[in-house]
């Protein structure tokens, strides 16, 4: 097994009672999951989960993701809902998490579970003791309340997730103490994504309440939301917010109530950000998720603010963290920085969880400023592109609040670099399940941010087992594909992450991350989509791949690509054959429509489907002549079908091949805008001109013109192997129909040897034929 397991005494689950017998087919759907609950596991005891979904298929089991560990648990069916009792080990950090379940049919979507060493237990209006995390949901109007003895001088925290897990309740809290009085409220706080948190010290001995609504009194669905109770540590953010790569890093914690500083330390790798650790205190309760911090690739240097001065200057690649601590405070510090130079200022502070509405300024050293910036497109959070004066070689780099407030919560991290392309690579997938010995295509969406560049995809970790096959993003692609591939018979599960490198450029590091699909409450914890689970599964029952290598193509023609198939004895369907591109279709205007433009477009000449006791057939792609002249790539893509020959019980997918294309044939004539022709006149009218042709092609070629009526006719002109030259004689028989007929064209047409015309085509620029009848 790839997967790693974590031990018994870490994690457990008992079934809680029989599975019904399984209905067995041959699809492979991987399981998909709808709900959870409760939303919450227990640290160190056992939680009854209930998970509603379908596909669950044979042998589902709880596939969760905790401290860089990927655990599961076994569950069975019972209908389309599965129960287990799932036991935690002590040594599990308090966080968000997400879970999945995996089958032997691969890996579901994800949903955000929150686990802690509180009682998980489903909503009522009175707890008997604390601490716990109740579980509910609220709709419309509803206000909740909860009563719970409390006495005075009592710590106590209040803290409800929903939008962190998903949900789209926007809450408050009220916290009423025994005489009714409102003494603290919580509402939502942009550092945990909308969820509401109160820190209160109660005043009294007696019963309190707790009131939950949503912020305008019609919470949308859905609202489910974890309400946790009792003497709770917390911490939103942490600083400084960036750390050097291969260092111990001392962080603080902030918009918290812990005090002790930890110590961090950073491997590099394709993943942008770490964890800082919970401290270790005995008997702690942890709530939220740890505030997490942006380590640095190895060329860039990280500086706290307060550590820079006049005498004390920046190199570039920097990082530069600081903090407002107070109201109308300004940071001012140096950064040394080659005449002539292009560079990029990136400012985080709001995309961190700060509140900070920052402004940056740039200027000289003498003061004149090069430039001013309080946000930049898609974030509040600001960012200049500089050039450097020819004759400067030290900046003043000034960072403030907009609004002039201040606080030990506001935060910045400034990203100085030289200015390159900003990529960004992204999936619509959210997991891989991957046959054993198969190929899956992973669809990317590649923002190249002005860059012409080439893209490799490079994998992490690298495992025996996966192979990426194709990770290559030509600068032609304008759709892009990655292949993975199952190199051996292994099954299990694994995460992985993808860094994106331009190979037309000297950064060392990845220009982007792969980021894979979000899922309900990923905007929260975007680290989760740095990586994607894969799931290697039971091998395909078919197989599929290329017979050849020889992917020349004239424009104008139709070719066969030949491919060979692979059944298992239980493969007894037709199968599909189809093709995937990097071209997009391409369009054209038809009125007030965009209509297909088959002209321009690699495409697919039929959809080929082959018998069950078929193993060799042919994809047709249709190369139109005007196509554009580029390095496309395709992927043969076989489908498994039922008896319906519309279910598709299984795919696959051939190696990704990079096409050549090339003009067969070239026409070139000198002809005049109008040719007047005289109806039964003896002399034609010659039209001359020349046939270049391909070395690897050596046809005969039919020539004659293109745009004629059906009712007058012209007798083609041959030109055999060798020829170069042409003159095609226009002449038209006494009874022509006369007239003036527009955008004609001299067109040339390649001829198979027995003479049967085939789609290789070029033509002249148009004309006007007249035809007249003599006097």
């Amino acid at each position: 097994m790839v997967k790693t397991r974590l031990a018994a005494s870490q994690i457990s689950a008992s079934l809680v009672f029989c599975c019904v017998a399984l209905v067995i087919t041959t699809a492979t759907a991987a399981p998909t999951l709808q709900s959870v609950s409760p939303r919450g596991l227990q640290v160190g005891e056992s939680t009854r989960v209930t998970l509603d979904g379908s596909d669950f298929g044979e042998h589902p089991r709880i596939y969760l993701d905790v401290d860089g560990i990927y655990h599961t648990a076994d569950v069975k069916v019972d209908g389309g809902r599965l129960v287990a009792d799932v036991h935690l080990g002590e040594s599990i950090s308090a966080g968000l998490y997400p879970l999945r379940i995996e089958s032997d049919s691969g890996l579901s979507n994800a949903v955000m579970v929150g686990i802690d060493r509180l009682p998980q237990l489903n909503f009522h209006d009175e707890v008997d003791s604390l601490p716990v995390a109740l579980h509910g949901e609220l709709s419309g109007d509803q206000i909740l309340e909860v009563k719970f003895e409390g006495q005075e001088g009592q710590s106590l925290v209040i803290d409800v997730e929903g939008q962190r897990l998903g949900s789209k309740l926007r809450p408050v809290l009220r916290l009423l103490d025994p005489t009714d009085r409102q003494i603290a409220v919580g509402r939502p706080l942009g550092t945990i994504a909308g969820d509401a948190r109160i820190s209160a010290t109660l005043p009294q001995d007696g019963e309190y309440r707790i009131l939950l609504h949503d912020v305008v009194y019609k919470a949308p669905s859905p609202g489910w939301f974890r309400l946790k109770i009792g003497d709770l540590r917390f911490a939103d953010l942490a600083f400084p917010p960036g750390v050097s790569a291969l260092s111990n890093n001392l962080v603080e914690y902030t918009i918290s109530n812990l005090s002790t500083p930890v110590h961090v330390n950073a491997e590099p790798g394709f993943g942008s950000t770490l964890a800082v650790p919970w401290p270790s205190e005995n008997g702690a309760l942890y709530t939220g998720a740890a505030p997490r911090v942006t380590h640095s690739t190895l060329a860039t240097s990280e500086y706290l603010e307060e550590q820079l001065s006049k005498d004390q200057r920046c190199s570039i690649p920097a990082a530069v963290n600081g903090r407002l601590s107070e109201a109308e405070e300004e940071d001012s510090f140096h950064i040394q920085v080659t005449p002539k130079s292009k560079l990029r200022f990136d400012l985080q502070s709001q995309r961190l969880g700060s509140p900070l509405d920052a402004v940056l300024i740039v200027a000289t050293a003498d003061g004149k400023q090069l430039g001013r910036s309080d946000d930049q497109s898609g974030t509040r959070d600001p960012g200049l592109d500089i050039e450097v004066p020819a004759d400067i070689s030290e900046l003043i780099v000034k960072v403030s609040s907009l609004i002039r407030e201040g606080g030990q919560d506001h935060i910045y991290r400034l990203l100085i670099t030289p200015q390159t392309p900003r990529w960004r690579v992204s999936t619509s997938l959210g997991q891989i399940n991957l046959p054993s010995g198969g190929r899956q295509v992973l669809p990317l969406d590649i923002d190249r941010g002005g860059s012409n560049g080439q893209l490799e995809l490079k994998l992490a970790p690298m495992l025996p087992s996966v192979k990426l096959e194709h990770g290559t993003i030509h600068p032609d692609d304008e759709v892009a594909m990655a292949v993975v591939r199952a190199t051996d018979a292994t099954i299990g599960s694994m995460p992985l992450q993808f860094g994106a490198f331009d190979s037309s450029s000297n950064r060392a590091g990845p220009v982007s991350r792969l980021i894979s699909a979000s899922f309900p409450g990923s905007d929260y914890q975007s680290h989760w989509r740095e990586s994607i689970p894969l799931a290697i599964i039971e091998s395909n029952p078919i197989d599929i791949d290329w017979t050849t290598d020889a992917m020349r193509f004239a424009r104008g023609s139709t070719v066969a690509l030949p491919i060979h198939l692979e059944r298992d004895d239980h493969a007894h369907g037709k199968v599909r054959l189809s093709l995937m591109m990097t071209q997009k279709p391409v369009t054209k205007k038809e009125g007030n429509k965009e209509i297909p433009d088959l002209d321009r477009t690699l495409r697919l000449g039929e959809t080929p489907l082959l018998e069950t006791n078929v193993d060799e057939g042919l994809i047709m792609l249709v190369v139109p002549r005007e196509v554009a002249k580029k390095s496309w790539g395709l992927i043969g893509k076989a489908e498994l079908l039922a008896e319906d020959e519309s279910t598709v019980l299984a795919t696959a997918y051939t190696a990704l091949q990079r096409i050549e294309l090339f003009d067969a044939l070239a026409l070139s004539a000198e002809i005049p805008t109008e040719i007047t022709v005289t109806a039964g006149h003896e002399e034609p009218v010659e039209l001359k001109g020349t046939i270049q042709r391909d070395e690897s092609f050596e046809q005969r070629v039919q020539v004659t013109l293109q745009g004629l009526p059906k009712e007058v006719t012209l007798s083609p002109l041959i030109v055999e192997p060798g020829e170069v030259d042409f003159t095609l004689p226009i002449r038209f028989e006494a009874d022509a129909k006369a007239g003036e007929y527009k955008d004609i064209r001299i067109v040339a047409t390649a001829l198979h040897d027995e003479g049967n015309p085939v789609e290789i085509k070029t033509q002249s620029n148009p004309f006007v034929l007249k035809i007249q009848q003599a006097e």
